[in-house]
């Protein structure tokens, strides 16, 4: 594969891939095709930077507007409209609108006047940057109660008035799902350890550029019919930070740096490969399952 020309920064995203593939979760030469040529997002994705923008008007990393599909035009109109997922995520962005405002939360701006909305922050690390973007910055206009999932009675943190929050938004169709690795259940969340890194890496950065601590929070919306929502509170433990800085980084920059140079070591599995974009042009790709011996 093409040698890259650049030196990769480390997002979470990217730091979260490099820990799964360090497990052997994700494939090497997926890694490196995503890098050399990304592809386009799943409808999927596109749904949820949809919901983003509308919510808060974030654009895409590359700074267009995300804009959906649309359904096969009726005789005589120009365009068709656009799917129902879609237009329940509208439905939605409103509402998220309107509690964010009920909670207590105004946007946090610069020295600028500007909305901290897709808020970049880089810290230099060795011959890179470790860097983030934050989805929106908020600002607690009032003292904000988190509450424990299972007694909503016991108040287990406060938001006091005028600290700030990060607030990053979801969208998924798995909400309260206790069971998928990607499903959003406030019980089986502090066992997901890649979910986690995305607020531990964010609190990180935020003292690292600003030197003070900073609240972390998910928006999480349903894609279903039901229009489900959860907010979710990461009360982040001192150690992670500690694992973060001498565990998770030191970690990843080595494969960081063989990303750079095209060379991270295929892990084809039949099932993940039928349902990579890169199966026709990937000659690691596994074409059949493998047979697996079990002894008894």
């Amino acid at each position: 594969m093409t040698q890259q020309k650049h030196k990769t920064n480390l997002s979470q995203s990217t730091l979260k891939t490099l820990s799964a593939y360090a497990n052997k979760d994700e494939c090497g030469a997926k890694i490196v095709f995503d890098s050399l040529a990304p592809s386009e997002p799943s409808e999927a994705q596109l749904l949820g930077l949809y919901f983003e923008y509308m919510a808060t008007g974030a654009k895409t990393r590359e700074g267009k507007v995300p804009m959906p599909p649309r359904n096969k035009a009726a005789k005589g109109e120009e365009l068709g409209d656009i799917p129902a997922e879609f237009r329940r995520m509208k439905e939605q962005a409103v509402l998220y609108r309107e509690l964010i405002k009920e909670i207590g939360f105004v946007h946090a701006t610069d020295k600028d006047g500007k909305k901290l909305i897709g808020y970049r922050i880089a810290v230099p690390y060795e011959d890179r940057e470790i860097d983030g973007i934050m989805d929106n910055v908020y600002i607690a206009t009032k003292d904000i109660p988190i509450v424990n999932y299972e007694k909503e009675h016991v108040v287990t943190k406060i938001i006091k008035t005028g600290e700030k929050v990060i607030l990053d938004v979801k969208s998924t169709s798995l909400l309260m799902d206790k069971y998928d690795k990607y499903g959003w259940h406030p019980n089986s969340l502090p066992e997901r350890d890649l979910t986690t890194l995305q607020p531990t890496m964010y609190k990180w950065l935020w003292r690292q550029q600003h030197n003070e601590d900073i609240h972390f929070m998910w928006a999480v919306f349903s894609t279903k019919p039901d229009l489900g929502i959860s907010f979710m509170y990461a009360d982040t433990d001192e150690q992670r930070f500690d694992d973060l800085e001498k565990q998770y980084i030191p970690n990843a920059m080595p494969l960081l740096k063989k990303l750079d140079e095209g060379v991270l070591k295929p892990y084809p599995e039949y099932n993940r490969c039928k349902k990579c974009d890169y199966i026709g042009e990937c000659k690691f790709a596994a074409k059949i399952p493998s047979i697996w011996n079990i002894a008894y």
